[in-house]
């Protein structure tokens, strides 16, 4: 389930993409995919032994999301505490800010500039951007309250980063004969099923089919079927040239 959800998320992150499409050459690529990976691999590791070491300090502790403030709290000096506490905030503040430019960015450029207004000037298109900064922070913030936990929250932020854009930019990268129509059908088609299953089964999905991967499937069955018209199409169009 996580593998479905996460890996596909990682690979079309528009973070990571943004950074890499404004690389030096190859080199700087890979470079720093590799310090990426490896920061992840720690940021994995890291907060699990933790959890062991609350475990061990603190056996009583009936509630595992209070595991890092009581170590910060009560198992390391004030200061240091003081100090992991404010890495904590600051390493959050900073992947929400990115979070709210990845969408802005989107929202402002690639949505409102290409499809509602392509004459759009500068100033037009950084009022949308502030404009959907705030709504964005709003309603993020109104989702982490009513949410039952941070691990549900990021369930469906991932589960939709993978099904609207995995299938399109993968597949406009490798595959020549994708078009728009292909990639907006694998959007609506994945999101659909995705939204259909995770309804019907309260997010937990059939046994192997999680709301994620029908999400993925759907989306990459409807690229299919979108290209077979394009070449229909195209065989039609030459068949009358």
């Amino acid at each position: 389930m996580y593998l479905v959800m996460l890996v596909p998320a990682f690979i079309v992150s528009p973070g990571l993409l943004q950074k890499i499409f404004g690389a030096r050459d190859d080199h700087a690529v890979r470079a720093g995919v590799g310090a990426n990976a490896l920061g992840l691999f720690a940021y994995a590791a890291v907060p699990a032994l933790l959890g062991i070491v609350a475990r061990g300090r603190f056996p009583q502790l009936s509630d595992d999301r209070l595991a890092l403030p009581m170590i910060l709290m009560y198992g390391l000096p004030p200061a240091v505490g003081a100090i992991g506490l404010a890495a904590v905030f600051s390493a959050e503040v900073s992947a929400a800010d990115a979070a709210l430019f990845m969408l802005t960015t989107s929202l402002s450029q690639d949505l409102y500039k290409r499809f509602a207004n392509p004459r759009a000037t500068d100033q037009q298109i950084f009022r949308v951007a502030r404009w959907t900064t705030l709504l964005s922070g709003t309603l993020a913030t109104t989702i982490a309250i009513v949410s039952a936990s941070i691990i549900s929250a990021l369930t469906i932020f991932y589960t939709l980063l993978g099904v609207t854009l995995f299938v399109p930019i993968v597949a406009g990268l490798f595959a020549r004969r994708t078009s728009t129509f292909g990639a907006l059908a694998s959007i609506a088609a994945g999101v659909c099923a995705m939204l259909i299953v995770e309804a019907a089964t309260e997010g937990r999905g059939w046994g192997w089919v999680t709301p994620a991967l029908a999400g993925l499937t759907a989306a990459i069955s409807a690229w299919a079927v979108s290209l077979a018209v394009e070449s229909v199409r195209g065989h039609a169009g030459a068949q009358t040239t």
